[in-house]
């Protein structure tokens, strides 16, 4: 009978407390005015729910645009997250590179890679990689534990290979399918290499290609695979239109939703590297 009325006692509680947050969440929680559903509003598990129980799976991403179209520009999709869908706030929320340790260290290894130029083989002691070169700098030590630096590690190989290969590989079928846009990146290479085949071009070189340049942002732009949002939390409150959205809460975005909004760019589906020229 005791561990009855002690469960009886846990569920009650149970109940009682997911109530109370519930209408918490809904009324006095500072995203409380914020538009959205309310299922989202109360709990995390609406995320959840989109990807892993409605059939098909994973249509969170595609329920954002139906949310969007329903509540407006800004929408809470979490407890304690807002989304925002309007491309001309984006560099609002996202006003520059992070400053992760490995925006940190990547800063440094092409600092050094300079001086390296500069001094000489054999004139420089300085770390050798960008891993010793986290490890070896004046960074906090919570900032360099093993566990720290293999995140920065994975976001390296994953930012630098998947989204990568995807671009060039949206490049080369557009170019290929493309015989007049072939012809004239063709051009543009002779012209500036006439003997391309028997040297290398310097990076800096082929980055003031006019057209070779537009292509390589469109192809970055068509092809983004990073479908995922981007949330930050607001260290101060920010201001969306007439929205004043408190210190505390999360924001995000989708890249690749301002990269295909037809606002910006025009029949944004088509391939087209005039477009940056």
């Amino acid at each position: 009978m005791a561990l009855l009325k002690v469960l009886e006692f846990l569920i009650s509680a149970t109940v009682l407390y997911s109530f109370g947050l519930a209408v918490y969440r809904i009324q006095f929680h500072p995203l409380a005015a914020f538009p959205g559903p309310r299922f989202a509003a109360i709990t995390y598990w609406w995320e959840f729910y989109q990807d892993y129980c409605v059939k098909g799976g994973g249509t969170s991403f595609i329920e954002l645009d139906k949310l969007h179209e329903k509540y407006g520009p800004i929408v809470r999709i979490r407890p304690n997250e807002l989304h925002v869908k309007d491309s001309n706030w984006y560099k609002t929320l996202y006003p520059g590179p992070g400053h992760t340790i490995l925006h940190k260290a990547l800063a440094a290894e092409r600092a050094s890679t300079d001086r390296k130029d500069r001094e000489g083989p054999g004139k420089s002691q300085q770390p050798s990689n960008l891993i010793e070169r986290i490890v070896d700098s004046d960074l906090p030590p919570e900032e360099r534990r093993p566990s720290r630096i293999i995140e920065e590690v994975l976001v390296l190989l994953v930012a630098g290979g998947l989204p990568v290969a995807n671009a060039a590989s949206v490049a080369v079928y557009h170019v290929l399918n493309d015989p007049r846009l072939k012809m004239r990146i063709q051009g543009e290479l002779i012209q500036r290499f006439p003997n391309l085949h028997d040297t290398i071009p310097a990076n800096e070189e082929l980055q003031a290609l006019p057209l070779l340049s537009a292509m390589v942002k469109e192809a970055l732009r068509i092809g983004d695979v990073l479908i995922a949002r981007d949330p930050l939390i607001a260290e101060t409150a920010l201001q969306y239109d007439s929205w004043t959205i408190p210190a505390g809460a999360a924001v995000s975005m989708t890249f690749v939703k301002s990269a295909s909004d037809p606002g910006i760019f025009t029949n944004p589906a088509r391939f087209d590297p005039d477009r940056w020229l």
